[in-house]
């Protein structure tokens, strides 16, 4: 039976770990339909502590290319919830940037030239036969509880959008 994530068979997917969950190093790595992504972190699982400390990250993007974690980042869980330390993804080919930051209550996401194909899934939501290319940047508070009762918004600016048709398949 194939595994799935979101609607798609995962080609790869690799766990290794070394060590007791108190300090455990962590090899991941996986492939989905061309994409590709391999992590290496640490694990520290200790009463009233656990959290995951991320080395490094590299994500195949395919056409929107390489992305790499700048420099490492935390994740540590508690018992009201998690906090995090500021985590960049860079694209190795042009610099474009998206980093995730811990503001107490929300997640802050600001993006610098980040591709519009990666983010076509979310705006193109009424019909797929739009195919969107150009460049954005965003800037978003959301909830860290994920409780969009409260507010936050998304602000995205696009410098220069090109909207095409997407070819008829047929199907």
């Amino acid at each position: 039976e194939d595994l799935l994530l979101d609607g798609q068979s995962v080609d790869r997917l690799a766990l290794d770990m070394t060590g007791k969950p108190a300090d455990a190093a962590i090899a991941v790595s996986a492939g989905v339909d061309g994409f590709a992504m391999e992590s290496a972190m640490r694990m520290q699982w200790r009463r009233g502590r656990q959290g995951f400390q991320v080395q490094n990250l590299r994500i195949d993007a395919g056409p929107a290319g390489i992305w790499n974690l700048k420099s490492p980042s935390s994740l540590e869980l508690t018992r009201t919830g998690y906090a995090f330390t500021t985590a960049c993804l860079v694209e190795a080919g042009k610099g474009a940037m998206l980093c995730a930051e811990d503001d107490d209550r929300d997640i802050v996401l600001r993006s610098q030239d980040f591709p519009l194909a990666l983010a076509e899934p979310w705006l193109n939501t009424a019909s797929r036969d739009f195919v969107y290319r150009g460049d954005i940047d965003i800037r978003a508070e959301l909830p860290k509880d994920f409780d969009f009762g409260r507010s936050g918004f998304v602000d995205i600016g696009v410098p220069v959008l090109t909207v095409g048709l997407r070819a008829n398949t047929g199907t």
